[in-house]
């Protein structure tokens, strides 16, 4: 699998955290999108063709829970990339995603989720 034409997803409230994960995802030739809330996320997935999302869990006012459902459905592969405890999010998503700890790696996570 190549990189080219892959995009990604970035959904992260912090716009120093979001810049720079798509910044590193940019330079292994791969093009991002970035949503800081969830209705610009959602507003993406209806809109654009996408091949993967990075996913913070906390959103400041909402999580990203409801994101993550809609990429399940639509069979695309996803993670969370949060501080919060993994068991927590689980517990509050219903979900068994990949989750990966701040501060983290968004390239090699990008590689990971994509099966590269």
């Amino acid at each position: 699998m190549t990189n080219a034409a892959k995009t990604i997803l970035i959904v992260e409230d912090d716009p120093f955290i979001a810049l720079d994960a798509a910044d590193t995802i940019e330079g292994l030739g791969m093009d991002c999108v970035i949503a800081h809330d969830c209705r610009s996320a959602l507003r993406y997935l209806d809109s654009m063709s996408l091949d993967a999302a990075l996913l913070d869990f906390n959103l400041g006012r909402e999580s990203s829970v409801s994101i993550a459902k809609r990429l399940e459905t639509a069979g695309l592969p996803y993670c969370f990339i949060s501080g919060h405890d993994p068991h927590q999010i689980r517990a509050e998503s219903g979900l068994e995603p990949t989750i990966f700890t701040k501060p983290a790696n968004y390239a090699e996570i990008a590689h990971q989720i994509l099966g590269a």
